[in-house]
């Protein structure tokens, strides 16, 4: 969304020159519809981290629906000799209702061996229970996680 808002800027300046004779009561009007409608575009925050580090992201909440998890790992570490990267997605609380989901299992999602220099991007649509998540990451690449929330 923050990237939405500096966005404004370039949004405001291509009304304002169409609107310039019309008042600024029109172009408010046109600039909060533009707004209005970019903020409901973007739909729930992504959930995004980064780290280099063995251990756990930081958590997250997620509705019952489809989620969009997506990850990159890159050997980065001083020596550039080749790296571990493994990633798994971990219900801290899954809810009420987890326990009933049939066949939902904790994924592994990533569990790769990176050659000196090597970068690995990967992505999984997962139906998951509504409930607080983290990632437990293991390795020493970079790595970067993001989930879209739909």
């Amino acid at each position: 969304m923050l990237a939405t808002v500096r966005n404004l800027g370039v949004w405001e300046a291509a009304v304002d020159s169409m609107l310039r004779s019309r008042g600024s009561m029109t172009r408010f009007t046109v600039v909060a519809a533009v707004v209005a409608a970019l903020v409901g575009a973007c739909g729930p925050e992504p959930f995004v981290d980064e780290g280099t580090t063995f251990g756990a992201s930081e958590s997250f909440d997620v509705d019952a629906g489809t989620q969009t998890i997506s990850w990159s790992a890159w050997d980065a570490t001083e020596p550039v000799d080749g790296c571990l990267f493994g990633l798994l997605l971990d219900p801290e609380d899954a809810g009420p209702d987890s326990a009933a989901q049939a066949g939902f299992q904790i994924p592994k999602l990533a569990y790769d061996v990176l050659g000196a220099g090597d970068a690995r991007n990967g992505q999984a649509v997962l139906e998951l229970p509504a409930g607080r998540y983290r990632f437990v990451v293991e390795g020493s690449c970079w790595w970067s996680l993001r989930v879209d929330r739909h």
